[in-house]
């Protein structure tokens, strides 16, 4: 069947004998196109790893928000820019009320105080918006890197340079 249909994968293998009432699972399909010579290539591309897209860029500043309660119950939104390099807080501002307006104008600030960092690392939070990728590259040349999905906070700017 693999011979007559170069392009079919053990899955839709399995799907076929199963029509004709030949019942064989996807894995069982795998294992005998193995041992037939059928093996799919090795790609000889792959992705560059988390550690490696840091590393070629020259400087990496990180950003993220934090919650805190003031003395009268108030919840205040932090705004913290890491150095991912020197590991160190070079931007820090609050607010009570969080706005696109206020966001902006921070990193704005930011820029006006610090030299424009070749990319920006901000996880997934909807308090971004979508608009923040373009915002950064657009006005101010920083490449944007978002945290990969559901990564734990462990992938973020702040890991020990030991792990």
């Amino acid at each position: 069947m693999k011979r007559s249909n170069l392009n079919w994968g053990s899955k839709r293998i399995s799907q076929k004998l199963a029509l004709l009432g030949l019942t064989v699972s996807n894995e069982t399909v795998r294992n005998i196109l193995k041992y037939s010579g059928f093996c799919p290539p090795k790609l000889e591309f792959s992705p560059p790893s988390w550690r490696s897209l840091l590393s070629s860029y020259k400087s990496i500043f990180a950003m993220d928000f934090t919650c805190v309660r003031d003395i009268f119950g108030n919840q205040v939104f932090l705004l913290v820019i890491l150095d991912h390099l020197k590991r160190e807080i070079v931007f820090l501002n609050a607010t009570l009320s969080l706005s696109w307006e206020w966001i902006s104008q921070q990193i704005r600030n930011f820029h006006i105080e610090y030299e424009s960092p070749d990319a920006m690392i901000f996880d997934r939070d909807g308090i971004y918006g979508a608009w923040l990728g373009d915002y950064l590259l657009s006005h101010f040349l920083i490449v944007p890197l978002q945290t990969p999905v559901r990564s734990p906070w462990r992938s973020f700017a702040v890991k020990n340079k030991a792990d």
